[in-house]
């Protein structure tokens, strides 16, 4: 929607309650593979507009947006996320946990991010989930002359890599594997470097190394997903099987070894 003016205390935006349309993932959670393709396609629509943009006055920082990966910032609980809260979650993943403790402790999650960054940049919602999609109905006059599907509520946006966003809102995909994700993100990369390569602008890097931050940006989701799902204290085990059952926590997803090593040698 648009928005009219803005000032210190409140904002008057468009109102396109009655061009709205059901949103089928509203009771399930999950988008459907169809669906997510049309949401990454206006997610390229915004973060080609905005390529390379530099930080702006009104952004979040790194520092003011990291307790969306699980650290501090006192935005989504009292105080921030405190150590105890972040074992409860890194707990959830299982035998993944190592992984995560290497990227934080050995690594540092302030250094990803500034690698992510390195490779590309533009304006990112910060936090992508299926909450802060509208879908409006098929023939509406908005729909008809901007698109079907509008992103909404950048309270969060950072200027960042744009794998934040599709990682973050990857995990809400009904995607049975890892074709189906990869089909997925390859639906958002040809959006986006067509918008790109229209305009004469180089990506500045490859759709195997954007695969890569996408597995970082999804593990990072989780670890917020995880610290508010075990935050009045640890789940059962029962709960916990249930909980990773639902984020399809596998083997190769959302981070292994593998990727883990690659992230590693990439940053070299």
């Amino acid at each position: 929607a648009r928005t009219f003016w803005g000032g210190p205390h409140s904002v008057i935006c468009e109102n396109l309650k009655d061009q709205l349309s059901a949103r089928s993932w509203k009771e399930t959670g999950r988008v459907s593979v169809s669906d997510a393709k049309h949401i990454f396609a206006a997610y390229a629509h915004i973060h080609a507009a905005f390529w390379k943009l530099p930080h702006t006055i009104g952004l979040k920082t790194f520092a003011q947006w990291d307790q969306l990966i699980g650290e501090g910032g006192p935005q989504y609980a009292d105080g921030g996320w405190t150590e105890e809260e972040r074992e409860r979650a890194y707990a959830l993943f299982g035998p993944h946990r190592h992984l995560l403790d290497k990227m934080r402790g050995e690594i540092g999650l302030a250094k990803i991010f500034q690698h992510l960054s390195s490779h590309a940049t533009t304006l990112c919602q910060g936090d992508a989930h299926p909450g802060q999609v509208l879908k409006l109905k098929k023939h509406s006059s908005y729909a008809e002359e901007h698109g079907r599907w509008q992103i909404i509520d950048f309270g969060q946006a950072i200027v960042a890599n744009p794998a934040i966003d599709i990682g973050s809102f990857m995990l809400y995909v009904d995607a049975k594997d890892v074709d189906e994700r990869n089909d997925c993100l390859k639906t958002y990369w040809d959006a986006l470097t067509g918008r790109l390569l229209a305009k004469g602008v180089n990506p500045g890097l490859t759709f195997e190394q954007f695969q890569l931050h996408v597995k970082v940006a999804c593990t990072w989701r989780l670890i917020l997903i995880f610290c508010f799902s075990s935050s009045d204290g640890p789940l059962s085990e029962d709960d916990a099987n249930t909980l990773r059952e639902e984020m399809r926590l596998s083997e190769d997803f959302p981070l292994d070894q593998q990727a883990y090593n690659a992230l590693v040698e990439q940053m070299k």
